[in-house]
Formats: structure tokens, sequence, C-alpha cells
């Protein structure tokens, strides 16, 4: 989530959630209310006009974009969550420190090429999902999201991204496919290619793990993520004699089930 005061990250959960800029305390009922209304968007609360004019600069607090006051409404024009009924407590109880212009406009960079250059899969993932307009963002040298992820060495964060835009892979899948699997090794067990971690991330992969492993902590869409980087590769790795290797997917069939048997 982000600050409606000033787009930088929210940190921590209630009761201790905080801006990430200015340390600003949000309550458990407003950083709930945000999250119910601008990312879950399970709220069923009505939105009256409001009489007055608020004024300043407000943000999203689920995509991070400038808020509009027109016609009543304090809304986001990106996934049009509309926070209305937060702006007496926003006004009155959330006590957050000035932001400098210089430091506003470092928080104004796009939260979606934002995500990708820090690496931060989910939250770049979650931005995509719900305003689908940001995947037209670049960067400076006209790099998407996506690019811009790869290009910083984020692999994980890069496939969901590519995954999202429907667009066509600027590198071979294989190889992709190879850095997305050592990178889990490497931030989960910090070991460059785990024993066995071909069996252990294809099983987890594909939900049918043997039992449960340091990978059972990925979620679905990081399991999906490998499933189609796979079906694009038509295949898989696994660790030879000179490291990771490639065999297409009939010989991993093959490989994986003798490998099932033998227990």
């Amino acid at each position: 989530m982000f600050c409606p005061k000033c787009g930088s990250r929210v940190r921590g959960l209630p009761p201790h959630s905080y801006c990430e800029q200015t340390r600003a305390g949000l309550s458990q009922a407003l950083h709930v209310g945000l999250i119910q209304e601008c990312i879950a968007r399970v709220s069923s609360d009505p939105d009256s006009h409001l009489p007055y004019t608020v004024g300043g600069t407000w943000f999203c607090p689920g995509c991070a974009t400038h808020l509009e006051e027109r016609d009543g409404r304090l809304s986001c024009p990106t996934c049009g969550s509309c926070l209305n009924r937060f702006v007496h407590d926003l006004v009155e109880f959330y006590v957050h420190p000035s932001v400098s212009s210089s430091d506003l406009t470092s928080s104004n960079i796009n939260p979606l090429l934002r995500a990708a250059m820090s690496g931060e899969t989910e939250v770049a993932r979650a931005i995509s999902d719900r305003a689908p307009a940001m995947r037209t963002a670049r960067g400076a040298n006209g790099e998407s999201p996506a690019q811009l992820a790869l290009a910083a060495g984020h692999i994980g964060t890069a496939v969901a991204l590519f995954r999202n835009e429907s667009s066509p892979l600027p590198d071979d899948p294989l190889d992709l496919l190879q850095r997305l699997m050592s990178e889990l090794s490497e931030t989960i067990t910090c070991a460059a290619w785990l024993d066995e971690l071909e069996h252990v991330l294809w099983d987890v992969a594909n939900s049918n793990e043997i039992a449960p492993s340091v990978f059972s902590e990925l979620g679905q869409k990081q399991r999906d993520d490998l499933q189609w980087l796979s079906q694009l590769a038509q295949g898989w790795f696994r660790y030879g004699a000179h490291g990771p290797e490639f065999v297409d997917s009939d010989t991993w069939d093959v490989l994986h089930e003798r490998r099932r048997n033998a227990g």
C-alpha cells in the first residue's frame, strides 16, 4: 500500500504500519479501511459527495497515482478508488510531516516502474493487475516495466511482468527459466543451485509436492510463472556435469518420474 499523503510505500502491519518516508503512523482502522477500499475492493460503504474542497496533493493507496478532486469526489483516475469517507481521518488524525518538493518528485516516479526497478515482484504484479494502463509506462530509454526489471537483474519481477503484459519475450525463454530457477534458489536457500532443485521446484510449480520444502512459501502466481516459462521453453533445467543444462519436456518427464519412483 502507498501513503495517501506522499505516495511512498507503507510499511508494517496494523496497528504498527507507517509511511516509509516520514515514519507517520496509520491507525489500524484507517489502514484496514484503505486496504478494503483501494486494494481488496471489498468495501460496501457508499462514498457521499463532499460539500467542501479538500485541496492539497493526494495519492492513491492502491497504485500511487495522483488523486483528482472533482465534483465532490477525491478519487483515483487510474483505478477508480475514492477516498471521500477517509478525508476526515486523514486530515484530522493522520499526522504526516510536510514533504519537500524534491522528495515529492522522487515519490512521483511511476509506481510500476519503481517496483520493477527495485524488484518488488508482488507489488509490481498487483499494480499491473489493478491498473493495466500503467503497463504503457516507459523508462528513460523506452524500456517497458518488464525490461527495466530484467536490466536490473530482478528476474522474477521481469517474468511476472512479461506474463502480465502478454508481450513477446526479449530474451530466450530458456535463459530466463534458468535464471529464474537460480534466483529462487539463491533467494530462498542462499545456494546458487540447491541439491535436486529441479525436482523440488517442479513439484512445487505443479502443485504436487512430495513433501513440504523451503519452496512451499511460493505463492500460486510464482508457481504459475515457472509453469508459463517451462511451457514457452518446452522443457526444464537439471543440474548436469557442467552446471545447469536444459532438457526437453519428454526427457524431463522420464527423468522426474524415475526420481519419484526411486523414492
